[in-house]
């Protein structure tokens, strides 16, 4: 995810002219997007702007266009169950190193979404505030989970 912060997302206009290669496109692109529902770190969203295919989607659900919500959506489905092979796969034979990767993403994905620091002083002791109130959470969450 870091490293796609250097590329270029680029989107133009929906494709209009749908030929058996943008569906193609379109099938691959929802396949390859759906990685970001199994993997943290990942966002679909960018990826789709990536492969320049973002705005079609969007187009194709707001004009509710069927034939392209379709082939997008076998490709997210076939995705899913694709990559929730392989993690599980990973995660059966390879424990540290898969968990050593996703960790990885992860902190990759927080340069490219950290927004930065806040100008004003009210702004940061309210970041703090929400930082150390979603620390609290988590650990509390966890502390019960692990009594039940």
């Amino acid at each position: 995810m870091g490293s796609m912060a250097f590329l270029q997302a680029s989107e133009g206009p929906a494709i209009e002219n749908l030929t058996t290669s943008t569906y193609i496109l379109l099938f691959f692109s929802g396949f390859i997007a759906s990685s970001a529902l199994v993997l943290p770190g990942i966002s679909g969203s960018l990826m789709l702007m990536i492969m320049g295919v973002f705005t079609t989607v969007i187009s194709a659900v707001s004009n509710l266009q069927l034939d392209i919500i379709a082939v997008v959506g076998v490709g997210i489905v076939l995705g899913i169950v694709f990559m929730s092979k392989i993690v599980n796969f990973f995660l059966n034979n390879y424990y540290t190193g898969t968990f050593a990767v996703i960790i990885g993403m992860v902190i990759g994905s927080v340069f490219v979404v950290f927004p930065g620091w806040p100008a004003e002083g009210l702004l940061v002791l309210v970041s703090i505030v929400t930082f150390a109130s979603g620390l609290a959470a988590a650990y509390l969450l966890g502390k019960v989970e692990y009594e039940s």
